[in-house]
């Protein structure tokens, strides 16, 4: 009797070890990808519909002077935009720029082909490649950085914008996008934002509680941002609250002086 209750109890800690095993092998080995195909899908229709017009008019108005920024040494305008999923960013690119695409996947290459022949773009380089790592691209030679609701999800928040300063030729750009920590004291939205916090990082890695004015700031030099927070008009998505955590949004540029 002995033996089987100590058998019995060495099984199901056995069970208990081998479910933990498997369900850390299914987050670690399998949910990156899984979960890589449902924000692309995510993001790919955020771009439509009335959500995307709301994104689209703040896009036109970052993007607005992108044509007079600085040049390169062969008077071409190279963007580096990372994090590019579908390319939706590509229609407010100057005709004739020269484009370095990258992202974690490359569910979205063939679409991001398409919208430069689409929009007179020029596609150098598509990279699977994270933004912390940007070792392909040499330093002092991008004319413009880009990233729209991309940052939430460095894995090195310091060192990818060091690597944005490093590529970046002097006078150039970094345009950035992103969804950021409450900022206007709205208890609301603050712990919406917090409830949120735990699931959306394990679903999507998303860091949602990121100040990156700040963090910018600290490589660019607070003098050489030019930015604003403002909280985008997500009323008719009150049913949604992911979409609704992200509604505080710094938008704005940074100058590599």
């Amino acid at each position: 009797m002995l033996y089987s209750l100590e058998h019995a109890t060495n099984a199901h800690s056995n069970s208990w070890f081998l479910w933990g095993v498997g369900c850390a092998s299914f987050y670690f080995l399998i949910w990156p990808k899984l979960s890589g195909k449902i924000e692309y899908a995510m993001l790919k229709n955020a771009a439509k519909g009335e959500l995307g017009k709301v994104q689209q008019l703040s896009k036109l108005s970052l993007f607005a002077d992108m044509s007079s920024n600085v040049k390169n040494d062969k008077n071409k305008l190279v963007v580096l935009e990372l994090g590019i999923s579908s390319g939706p960013n590509i229609q407010f690119y100057p005709a004739k720029s020269l484009l370095i695409a990258t992202d974690i996947h490359s569910m979205g290459v063939e679409s991001v082909k398409h919208n430069c022949l689409a929009n007179d773009i020029e596609l150098m380089k598509y990279k699977e490649a994270k933004a912390e790592d940007l070792f392909f691209v040499k330093s002092n030679s991008v004319c413009a950085v880009v990233t729209t609701l991309v940052t939430c999800s460095f894995e090195n928040k310091c060192r990818a914008y060091k690597e944005i300063y490093r590529v970046l030729i002097p006078g150039g750009r970094y345009y950035f996008s992103e969804h950021t920590a409450e900022f206007e004291g709205k208890i609301g939205m603050r712990l919406l934002q917090y409830s949120l916090f735990l699931p959306k990082f394990v679903l999507f890695y998303c860091h949602s509680l990121r100040d990156q004015m700040n963090d910018i700031s600290k490589v660019f030099g607070a003098e050489n941002v030019k930015a604003k927070k403002v909280v985008m008009p997500y009323a008719d998505y009150t049913w949604n609250p992911i979409i609704l955590s992200a509604a505080p949004r710094v938008i704005g540029y940074a100058t590599k002086i």
